[in-house]
């Protein structure tokens, strides 16, 4: 299996259109399993009768034929779609196959990851208030994920992603689902039950958020997500966790020994937290409620109201630095106008393959691709009809 680097990405041009309707206008970003682009669409108010734009951001993977690597943008679609009663998730435009070797997953726009929003703010970590008002946005976007059946198996701060400036700052998104695996099946009869863990799992996530078990290469359940939850919170309080430099391979050693003193400078309610983490087994079912209740509690105990400014709004401690960086940083990389070389196609601009650069984190897996799951469906080519409801959405 080739490695990130090795795997094709595809490459689209300023200005290309995508089915016709939706303009490419950057590249927002490139990892391991595809690039992410920002387009735009425009429709006609039938009220008003005015012109009208729609941001959104385009995923982009390539297929091969020959099975040389996986894709996963067919099973971060499927969930996706099963997700969009959650106010946690982004909403779903279009997802399916542009041409026989791209899938493409074109959804709304967010705004910065809580990673980047982090180390806006003084000593890289979040007032406790803030910190605490996240949490409790970041369990129910799980709490919610693992209701309809799946894991992420990659949680951690840059997988959560703050609304678009300036309305969405105080919505929190949980994002990339191409680790998501469901973790329950539907039998003959209709009747569903725990999948069977496997005796040997591949390592998928981020060594810094992992649980233990991952690290053992065990099957993962809802109590591994969380586990991978309570690291980043731990990290959003603290500002860093105790074995972030260490070596690859004494992580898990470290996660291990430092489990006494993992939540020493937190709230004591997160104590219970841990020691109810401690006790799941794979099939166990997390208790949510209790997350919820503590959160609740230390809310309650240091009277921090749910409307209290978060730190990167203004009174928050870190309002003009992130105001200051969020428009310094620019968030599109520029593209290239199509040349002679690669000619408009009358069906839509069909990208052409080349290696793009791999992912930034050393730790992360997202070179890996399983097999996608049986039981998920090919995505479906795009339809004039599912651009047509797009329309009429915006519209209504």
């Amino acid at each position: 299996m080739p490695s990130s680097s090795q795997v094709p990405k595809p490459e689209f041009f300023k200005n290309d259109r995508i089915a016709g309707v939706w303009k490419v206008e950057g590249e927002l970003g490139s990892g391991g399993c595809g690039v992410v682009y920002q387009v735009s669409a425009e429709y006609t108010d039938k009220k008003t009768g005015q012109k009208r734009t729609i941001s959104a951001a385009m995923k982009a993977e390539a297929v091969d034929t020959a099975g040389s690597y996986g894709v996963t943008l067919n099973a971060e679609v499927e969930v996706l779609r099963r997700m969009q009663w959650s106010e946690h998730v982004c909403r779903l435009y279009v997802g399916g196959k542009l041409s026989p070797n791209v899938n493409i997953m074109i959804m709304s726009m967010v705004g910065r990851p809580l990673s980047w929003v982090r180390k806006q703010c003084p000593e890289q970590k979040f007032s406790l208030s803030t910190a605490v008002r996240i949490a409790i946005q970041c369990l129910h976007a799980i709490q919610h994920l693992h209701s309809i059946g799946y894991l992420h198996r990659d949680v951690k701060a840059s997988n959560y992603a703050l609304g678009t400036y300036p309305h969405g700052l105080r919505d929190v998104h949980l994002l990339d689902f191409g680790f998501a695996r469901a973790y329950v099946k539907e039998r003959k009869n209709g009747e569903v039950h725990h999948r069977k863990a496997r005796r040997k799992a591949p390592f998928l996530g981020t060594r810094r958020y992992c649980s233990s078990n991952t690290h053992r290469k065990l099957e993962q359940g809802r109590g591994d997500d969380m586990w991978s939850y309570l690291y980043m919170i731990v990290e959003m309080i603290d500002g860093t966790l105790p074995w972030k430099s260490a070596p690859l391979d004494k992580v898990i050693e470290m996660k291990e020994k430092c489990m006494d003193s993992l939540v020493k400078n937190c709230p004591r309610e997160m104590q219970d937290m841990r020691d109810h983490l401690l006790t799941l087994e794979y099939e166990c079912a997390p208790d949510y409620i209790l997350f919820d209740d503590a959160f609740a509690a230390i809310c309650k105990r240091k009277r921090f109201g749910l409307g209290d400014p978060y730190d990167w709004e203004k009174g928050g401690v870190a309002y003009e630095n992130f105001s200051v960086q969020n428009q310094k940083i620019p968030h599109l990389t520029q593209l290239k106008e199509r040349s002679v070389k690669h000619p408009v196609k009358q069906s839509g601009d069909e990208p052409s393959v080349s290696v793009s650069r791999c992912c930034k984190e050393s730790d992360c897996t997202c070179s890996f691709r399983e097999k996608p799951e049986k039981s998920v469906t090919t995505a479906k080519p795009i339809r004039k009809r599912d651009l047509d409801a797009i329309r009429k959405k915006k519209q209504a």
